[in-house]
């Protein structure tokens, strides 16, 4: 898992001629919050100001140092590809807030959260204001988003998805944390009983050694004058 912001400012290179198009300054997110869109590269023109995109299908790779793109000729802008409108760029979608359907509100977005292939399974908050689960987590995962309203810039999420989420991975990592301390403690045993077994077994060598012969003694010289 990655941030979306973690793909700024990385270079793009083609992988047919290994040529560096540019460098990424933004992303692109669809409007429902799916999946990563496209790649912003900045505008262009004097006028007429475009902004230039590669669309994420053209996009190989999201890789941690550069993002491999299909060929040179990736690079497209908003009026040749008139989906981009309907994109929101991710420093347009920081700080929408995040309400319960009720109004309730939750925090504030600060970034999305991306697998490898630039799904979006959910979005990190840069401020909470509730407190419990989800301010410890502090992200809620995509299931749990119900609307995405651009025009009042906010996005609705269901409480309950989003409490048992939170609830579930809580769970997991205490398992997790569970199972690493029984792997330990399990560890700990083999290897006393181990140092047991073998201060015993040095200890019954010891105990069943032979002793040591000794060399009978010799009648001093003393004795065999007495016996002449």
């Amino acid at each position: 898992m990655r941030l979306g912001k973690d793909l700024e400012n990385k270079p793009i290179i083609s992988v047919t001629e290994g040529r560096m198009l540019g460098r990424t300054k933004d992303v692109y997110v669809d409007a429902d919050l799916q999946e990563l869109a496209g790649l912003y590269l900045g505008t262009e023109g004097m006028f007429r100001r475009r902004a230039q995109v590669i669309h994420s299908e053209n996009v190989v790779l999201f890789g941690i140092d550069v993002i491999l793109v299909k060929d040179t000729d990736v690079i497209t802008n908003n009026k040749e590809l008139p989906e981009v409108d309907n994109w929101k760029r991710l420093r347009q979608l920081q700080g929408y807030e995040v309400h319960t359907p009720g109004g309730t509100k939750l925090g504030t977005v600060g970034d999305v959260i991306l697998d490898e292939t630039g799904t979006i399974v959910g979005i990190s908050l840069s401020r909470v204001f509730v407190k419990g689960p989800l301010a410890e987590q502090g992200s809620v995962p995509r299931e749990a988003i119900i609307e995405v309203s651009q025009e009042d810039e906010v996005i609705s999420v269901d409480l309950a998805t989003l409490e048992g989420t939170v609830a579930d991975k809580d769970e997991k990592a205490q398992a997790g944390e569970s199972e690493e301390k029984a792997e330990v403690e399990s560890a700990d045993s083999i290897e006393e009983e181990l140092t047991g077994d073998a201060a015993d077994k040095q200890e019954s060598e010891e105990v069943n050694e032979p002793a040591e012969e000794r060399p009978a003694s010799e009648p001093s010289d003393g004795g065999k004058d007495e016996q002449e």
